[in-house]
Parts: C-alpha cells; structure tokens; sequence
C-alpha cells in the first residue's frame, strides 16, 4: 500500500474540492428559486426583467469552475514539486 510522508497538498486539494461543491450547489439552488420566483412575476415587469438580468449574469460564474480547479491543482503540484527539490527545506547557515 502507497503511504504517503506529506499529506499537506491532499489536505489543500480535499479543503478546494469541497468549497467548489459548496459554490456549485449554493449556485444550482439559487438559479432554482431566481426561476422559480421570475415565473411567479407579472411577465415583461420590471421585477422580471431584473430577475432575467440577475439570472443572465450569474449563467457565466459556473464557466470559472473549471478554471478556478486547474488553478488550485497547478498550485498545489507547484508548492509539491518546490518542496520535492528542496525549495520547502529549512538551511542552516
């Protein structure tokens, strides 16, 4: 079995993954009840309007996801890889 000596990254990646599904999820039950209520409204009001206009605007946050996870993943393989050539070691001087 594969032990690991430094689980610091995993820990970092774990702590990313679970604030994306939180956003993804907060999100899908936002556009949820945005709709919801936006069908409740009297059509071409300016309530619906503002409504469709906060719905077309928050339509584009789920398109960074995908980037905002490479980001993450590159940063946590960057810090790996300083510490796996000697950038994380203290030296005595």
């Amino acid at each position: 079995m594969l032990q690991l000596k430094n689980k610091k990254g995993f820990q970092a990646l774990s702590g990313i993954i679970m604030t994306i599904v939180l956003v993804a999820l907060v999100l899908g039950v936002g556009f949820m009840v945005l709709s919801q209520f936006q069908k409740q409204l009297t059509p071409s009001s300016s309530e619906a309007n503002a409504t469709g206009e906060i719905i077309t605007a928050l339509a584009t946050v789920p398109g960074w996801i995908s980037i905002l996870i490479i980001v993450a993943i590159a940063g946590i393989v960057i810090a790996y890889l300083m510490g796996w050539f000697g950038g994380g070691k203290k030296r005595r001087g």
